[in-house]
């Protein structure tokens, strides 16, 4: 970091990377948490905006793309996806969730499925149960468990923790939240 202008620093549970103001990033702490760059250090340039959860980090570079790090085999199974075009990141505990200029999604991180949350009863709404709906999608949301995206004509399409938010869908059924929901959401 010597001669360099940090103008954020982020952190997972156990590390740490400073953004410069040149768009270079520098990490350090637990390397199975993220302090460790090495892998993916020539692709951390022109960075606009660091995310992170607990264990990982994203960085969305000016044009559109998403390098991520550590790196395990789901990462690398959307790196495609991540090449351009995302306008925006949230993060829960696990996962990251990206909107795409086009408004389609594209989620990655620690499988929810094979990690047990005993507290919330490990009942998940994956991803892929709702990808298929995510399509038009202007915001997203997370809390520490789950995600929730608005779609352009106002439908709420939620996954991860189903405990905590992450049901699947909002807008079906007789649930008073639910219902609620859909009168609340503006196009």
């Amino acid at each position: 970091l010597q001669g360099k202008q940090v103008s954020h620093i982020f952190s997972t549970n156990t590390a740490f990377a400073a953004l410069t103001e040149d768009g270079a990033v520098v990490t350090w702490g637990d390397s199975d948490s993220g302090g460790d760059s090495d892998a993916v250090q020539r692709q951390l340039h022109d960075v606009t905006h660091i995310y992170s959860n607990a264990f990982a980090f994203a960085a969305l570079r000016r044009d559109g793309s998403v390098v991520s790090w550590p790196l395990d085999e789901e990462t690398g199974n959307v790196s495609t996806q991540l090449a351009g075009d995302v306008v925006h990141i949230v993060s829960t505990t696990l996962r990251f969730a990206a909107l795409k200029r086009d408004g389609s999604v594209v989620s990655w991180g620690l499988d929810c499925e094979s990690t047990e949350i005993p507290e919330h009863g490990n009942r998940n709404v994956p991803f892929r149960a709702v990808q298929h709906r995510l399509q038009d999608v202007t915001c997203i949301y997370s809390n520490m468990w789950a995600f929730a995206a608005i779609t352009r004509n106002g439908a709420v399409v939620t996954w991860g923790e189903a405990n905590v938010g992450g049901t699947g869908r909002i807008n079906w059924g007789r649930n008073v939240v639910e219902e609620e929901l859909q009168e609340k959401v503006v196009n």
